[in-house]
């Protein structure tokens, strides 16, 4: 769920440089929504898919 929120994020050209698990909440168990977009960036090249994939795995690493 936390790419698909990335993902949704990167279709509309932005970036999260701020992804702590509290920037995130879980609505109705099946969609997660970014709450804090204060450190939202637009996305400069093309490797947005890459970017959402290491940072989920970051968060993993982080929260295990």
């Amino acid at each position: 769920m936390l790419k698909e929120t990335f993902l949704l994020l990167l279709r509309h050209g932005y970036v999260l440089d701020d992804p702590r698990l509290d920037n995130f909440i879980l609505v109705d168990d099946k969609r997660i929504v970014i709450i804090d977009l204060e450190r939202v960036e637009e996305e400069k090249g093309d490797d947005g898919e890459f970017f959402a994939d290491s940072v989920i795995e970051m968060l993993m690493r982080w929260y295990k």
